[in-house]
C-alpha cells in the first residue's frame, strides 16, 4: 500500500537525521500521514525495541 510505504519512508528518513527541528518535522509529518490514513499502531514493544536497535535510535 502506497500510504504505508510513505509512512515508513518518512520514519526511516527521520531516524537518519540528527536530533533537532528537521527530525521533529519529519516525525510530525509521518504522524500526520498515519492519522489521515487511519493507520493504527500494530507493533509490539519488542518490535519497537528491535527497530530502534537496528537503526541505532536512542529514546530519552
Amino acid at each position: 500500500m502506497k500510504t504505508e510505504m510513505d509512512f515508513e519512508e518518512l520514519m526511516d528518513e527521520a531516524y537518519g537525521l540528527p536530533n533537532g527541528p528537521a527530525k521533529l518535522g519529519m516525525l510530525e509529518e509521518a504522524a500526520r500521514v498515519a492519522d489521515v490514513n487511519g493507520m493504527e499502531e500494530r507493533h509490539t514493544k519488542q518490535d519497537r525495541r528491535l527497530w530502534r536497535q537496528q537503526h541505532s535510535v536512542v529514546i530519552r
